[in-house]
């Protein structure tokens, strides 16, 4: 099955356009690439960034109940990506068209 890996990390910061962050992990969480939109649980109220990877080409979503659509914020596989995110926001995939 095809997977996206999450990490959360705390304290996240931007140095000329880098994420920083720290080594301490406050979560990890797996989400099967399917054909229709899955959502992560919450990210911790201390999570600032996080770290995501694919396996399979996949698209996101971000927010408080977030949709993936297939079309849009499209990511390839293998290439781990980092985002500043809002503490107890979400993040849905769904297999890349």
């Amino acid at each position: 099955m095809a997977t996206l890996y999450i990490t959360e990390f705390p304290n996240g910061a931007l140095i000329g356009g880098t994420a920083i962050h720290t080594t301490a992990i406050i979560a990890e969480q797996s989400l099967g690439i399917e054909d229709a939109s899955v959502a992560s649980k919450p990210f911790s109220l201390r999570t600032d960034l996080i770290m995501v990877e694919a396996d399979y080409p996949c698209c996101l979503a971000f927010g408080k109940d977030p949709k993936a659509d297939p079309g849009k914020h499209r990511i390839g596989a293998d290439r781990p990506r980092i985002y500043g995110v809002m503490p107890g926001d979400r993040i849905a995939v769904i297999a890349a068209q």
